[in-house]
């Protein structure tokens, strides 16, 4: 009896010890418009809350109510005048919910105008989403990006190169020179930005694809990492937009291989992705949580700041967010994003 009881009494004490570990997580809390409000931040105040993350600028003084770090978020290189993105033959190529060129120097300053409008308002800080060239699940031409008049400038002696490498490029064959090309043109932005929040005494995090897929979309994770407060890397294994890895991965495969189970299996091999994952396309809406594991030690190892990964939560279950969240492995994790009913959830943990 007296072993039994012992048993017992482990088990019990193990049991409150796993759940005092979920409970005693930190998170970031991507909320949004009409969502941040009194009766969901009440509920949040419950939970053990590192941040804010919000479009929803005129609610700042409600999320400071609560006493919680209040990040702003915005796309930074929304479009104006016409400066878009454009391939190889000039054509233009659409993304980033409306973003233009990155290397365009009025989208540039409109967006470092916007983010002092925001500090000056009083945020703890600024997170910039969509800091990249267009993603190949939102164009096909999307790695011959970009030849407006700004990045040609931007090249000079190059632009014969760079031609001859666009005109012929694929996802099996990136040289490295046009890969740091587009990604120091997204560096080269961060900094600015790093050193507009800095005079502020504010934080620069940057929101950006999951190591893996980074490199694809210009985001140099060791570099940026340098010139960011924190980086938050989206390992979206659900949902089905872009930056989300279904999509992603989808993506990559069309531009790999005819055959479905081919093309997936060498995407995983280039992207390096565990080996085991699903061969049909319509397997891929919930990806196993090795892979936020896997991706998360990536940027843990790439990154020079503080990484807080970031989870797709919408339209998830109880059982499934903690599971992402135990995967993840991280004191902080970020959520995207809350709503009423998954903000309810949370209390469940």
């Amino acid at each position: 009896m007296k072993l039994a009881t012992i048993t017992i009494f482990l088990i019990i004490a193990l049991s409150v010890n796993l759940n005092s570990k979920q409970i005693n997580k930190k998170f970031v809390v991507y909320i949004y418009g009409n969502e941040v409000n009194r009766e969901n931040l009440k509920i949040l105040s419950k939970l053990k809350i590192y941040a804010i993350v919000t479009n929803n600028y005129d609610a700042l003084s409600l999320i400071k109510e609560f006493n919680f770090k209040a990040i702003a978020i915005l796309t930074p290189f929304k479009l104006i005048d016409k400066e878009y993105v454009r391939d190889i033959n000039g054509s233009i190529i659409n993304y980033g919910f409306g973003s233009g060129c990155p290397n365009s120097e009025k989208i540039r300053n409109k967006s470092l105008e916007k983010i002092e409008t925001l500090l000056l308002k009083g945020f703890d800080g600024i997170s910039l989403d969509v800091i990249r060239y267009p993603s190949l699940s939102e164009d096909s031409h999307a790695l011959s990006t970009c030849f407006c008049k700004s990045c040609i400038l931007k090249m000079g002696k190059n632009l014969k190169r760079f031609k001859k490498i666009a005109s012929s490029i694929s996802v099996k064959s990136l040289p490295l020179d046009w890969l740091a090309f587009r990604s120091n043109r997204i560096v080269e932005y961060c900094t600015l930005a790093y050193k507009l929040v800095k005079k502020y005494n504010a934080e620069l995090w940057l929101d950006v694809f999951s190591p893996s897929f980074a490199p694809l979309v210009a985001q140099d994770l060791k570099r940026l990492s340098q010139v960011a407060d924190i980086i938050q890397p989206m390992i979206y294994t659900r949902g089905s937009g872009i930056a989300c890895l279904a999509t992603e991965i989808k993506a990559i495969a069309r531009a790999l291989d005819k055959n479905e189970q081919d093309a997936l299996i060498k995407t995983y091999k280039l992207l390096g992705l565990p080996q085991n994952l699903p061969t049909k396309f319509d397997k891929l809406d919930r990806l196993p949580d090795e892979v936020i594991t896997s991706e998360v030690k990536k940027a843990n190892t790439l990154c020079k700041c503080k990484v807080i990964p970031l989870i797709f939560i919408e339209n998830c279950g109880k059982d499934e967010i903690k599971s992402m969240i135990n995967a993840a492995n991280s004191e902080i994790i970020g959520l995207f994003h809350c709503n009423k009913r998954n903000i309810d959830l949370l209390l469940e943990l």
